[in-house]
Formats: structure tokens, C-alpha cells, sequence
């Protein structure tokens, strides 16, 4: 009976450790986690993209309509006529939004911006009347300020404001500049966090936003909004969260992430 009962005792283990121990499927796969201290070793190619899903609402009128959305941020390495003897890009934010009452809007804004190693600065914005509109009078890296969310990180938070100005035919040259809008925005760092994207996590800063438009052509919008970002100092924003009022009573709320990108990884 002793060796019996060992026998069964030793079945009753085997069944016992095999039913406990992760087969290949339960075995969890390992997730990268690239640090802040990477940021400077991802390669961007000559152009870049990364491609976002997100849903929301609008409210207006007391009416409320559901939305998702789908979008990219898209950057191109390019000389721009009128900042020739400048290091320039494009940068083009595109978005789709499907409402739940059958209705789809389309938006594209694109901006011209000068770099300086993983510095960036605003020259031009394009908007959805398609023309060109400069910041500041064209300063960008002469003006010594750079892109907001740069601007976030390098001062630990702070205020910023950029002027958007018609200036006339000639892009680069803006001897007479008339102000359309300005924007400003008053940033508060949160600390840091990891976003998911594509199977990988990404450290980001976890940046909180307060924004003011004020318009003075139709071209633009006046509003406010209060947004929370994660963003990542070379891919740029990975995750969003945005609510907004216009003057004219309408709120707008999105939340999106990034799905992919094509930047090299370290």
C-alpha cells in the first residue's frame, strides 16, 4: 500500500504542477518600455507619420452627437520656398471624424516649421481657408520661441502665446502684418507616464494644457480649452485628451491615441 499511495501522491503532483505551470500560450509576452532618456535615439525618416484612433462628442444646442475619429500627424523634410538657407519641415495633422448622425468631417492643418537639432520653432500655419498665415512675422528660430509642447518641457511648464498674422503674397516677407488670431497657452507638467502603442510602451511627459483662440477673421475660431497630453519629445503627442468651448456656445470633446509610427527605434 505504501508504494500505492506514493505512486498516487506522486501522480497527484505531477497533475498538480502541470495544471499551475504557464503553457507557451498563457506565457505573457515581454513588452518593450522606451525611456525619456531614448528619446534622442529614435531616427526619423524624411517623412515621418504617426496614425491615431480616438471617439468623442459634440454638444450643441443641447444636442449631443457621438463621434470616433480616426487621424495622422504626418512630417516631410523639405526646403520651403521663402525660408531657403533654413533646416525646414512640414507637419500636417489630419483628421476624420465620423458623427453618429451619418455626417463626416474632414480637417487638415498644416504647419512650416524651422528645427535646430530636436528644437523646434513655428514659421507658418494653414488652415482651412488654405492659405498661408505666418507666426509671429516668419521669427521662428530668430524669435527664440519654440513650439509649444518643446516650449512645455524645456521651461517645466510655464505660458506661451504666438501671434498668426496675414502677410501679404510673398511667404517669408512680412513687412505689413495684420493679426488674424492668437493663440496662448499656459502649460502645468503632471510628471510622467507610459502610453501603449503598437505592442511597445513609451515613457512621456504627461502635460496639462490650458488654451485661449481669439479670432479676428472667419478664417478662425475663438475658444478655450482645457486638455491633458502625453507627449513624447521625438514622436511627439501619443495620447490626447481635449475639451473645448467656442464662443458661439458649441463644446467638443476628443480622446485619442496613437496606434503606430514609423520612427526608428533605438
Amino acid at each position: 500500500m505504501k508504494n500505492i499511495f506514493n505512486t498516487i501522491q506522486l501522480l497527484i503532483a505531477t497533475f498538480l504542477i502541470a495544471s499551475c505551470a504557464p503553457s507557451e500560450e498563457d506565457t505573457p509576452t515581454p513588452v518593450t518600455t522606451y525611456k525619456l532618456s531614448q528619446a534622442s535615439s529614435f531616427s526619423e525618416p524624411n517623412n515621418s507619420i504617426i496614425e491615431y484612433t480616438g471617439s468623442g462628442k459634440t454638444t450643441s444646442g443641447g444636442i449631443v452627437t457621438t463621434l470616433t475619429l480616426t487621424g495622422s500627424n504626418q512630417r516631410s523634410l523639405m526646403s520651403i520656398s521663402g525660408f531657403e538657407g533654413k533646416n525646414t519641415r512640414t507637419e500636417t495633422l489630419s483628421l476624420v471624424m465620423k458623427f453618429s448622425n451619418g455626417s463626416t468631417t474632414t480637417s487638415n492643418t498644416t504647419e512650416a516649421i524651422e528645427f535646430d537639432g530636436d528644437n523646434e520653432y513655428l514659421l507658418t500655419e494653414r488652415d482651412s481657408d488654405d492659405l498661408i498665415y505666418a507666426i509671429d512675422s516668419y521669427a521662428g528660430k530668430s524669435g527664440g520661441k519654440l513650439e509649444p509642447y518643446h516650449y512645455a518641457v524645456a521651461n517645466n511648464g510655464g505660458y506661451v502665446a504666438y501671434t498668426i498674422q496675414a502677410c501679404g503674397a510673398v511667404v517669408g516677407s512680412c513687412p505689413s502684418p495684420t493679426t488674424v488670431a492668437t493663440k496662448s497657452y499656459t502649460f502645468t507638467m503632471m510628471g510622467t507616464e507610459n502610453v501603449n502603442v503598437g505592442g511597445a510602451n513609451y515613457e512621456t511627459y504627461k502635460i496639462k494644457e490650458s488654451f485661449n483662440q481669439v479670432a479676428f477673421t472667419s478664417a478662425f475660431s475663438t475658444y478655450e480649452g482645457t486638455s491633458t497630453y502625453w507627449y513624447h519629445p521625438k514622436l511627439g503627442i501619443l495620447k490626447g485628451e481635449e475639451l473645448a468651448t467656442f464662443d458661439s456656445g458649441s463644446i467638443v470633446e476628443l480622446s485619442y491615441t496613437a496606434i503606430s509610427h514609423n520612427f526608428g527605434k533605438p
